[in-house]
């Protein structure tokens, strides 16, 4: 080989290490990007509003003891609308099918579903309104990625926007 060859071959190699080392750093930083905006919204409640939001311990409680208050009639009508399911799927499967009776079903569901995102939304906003002015629209972007997070939930205790995550083993 004559030295131009060996010149293009070594130009050639440090293009492309340049360009393995800028690919290798651009998916770590994405990667680590995507997993910080995860765990943002991973972090239990009480954490958030202590560390990110900056409240003190006595406004941290207050906000919990509203979210609280709604968890247990949240619970029930999440057991009931499960109850009614079951009891849909029970119709659906009698012959001769019941078509009155499956709507009927239907609509209860529905009824139920349309309490729990009531009494959700009013929760948010109460709690919304009791944070100060500077920490809204923190509370909102956390609200939002867990959502995101929580869009595969199932009805069921427990379930639902202000359930904190289980910790990974």
């Amino acid at each position: 080989m004559n030295r131009t060859h060996l010149i293009y071959l070594l130009i050639f190699s440090l293009a492309l290490n340049g360009a393995a080392a800028a690919t290798i750093a651009f998916h770590q930083l994405t990667g680590h990007v995507q997993a910080e905006g995860a765990s943002f919204a991973q972090k239990p409640v009480a954490d958030f509003l202590r560390e990110n939001l900056g409240l003190t311990n006595e406004q941290t409680s207050r906000v919990l003891e509203r979210i609280d208050r709604t968890k247990a009639q949240s619970i029930r009508l999440r057991d009931l609308m499960s109850l009614r399911r079951t009891e849909m799927v029970s119709l659906i499967s009698t012959v001769p099918v019941d078509r009155t009776a499956v709507e009927a079903k239907i609509s209860e569901i529905n009824h139920i579903q349309g309490q729990l995102r009531v009494m959700a939304a009013g929760t948010i906003i109460g709690v919304t309104e009791s944070l100060p002015p500077d920490a809204r629209q923190k509370f909102g972007a956390y609200l939002r990625e867990r959502g995101r997070l929580c869009d595969g939930c199932v009805p069921g205790p427990g379930k639902g926007l202000f359930q904190d995550p289980k910790p990974e083993t």
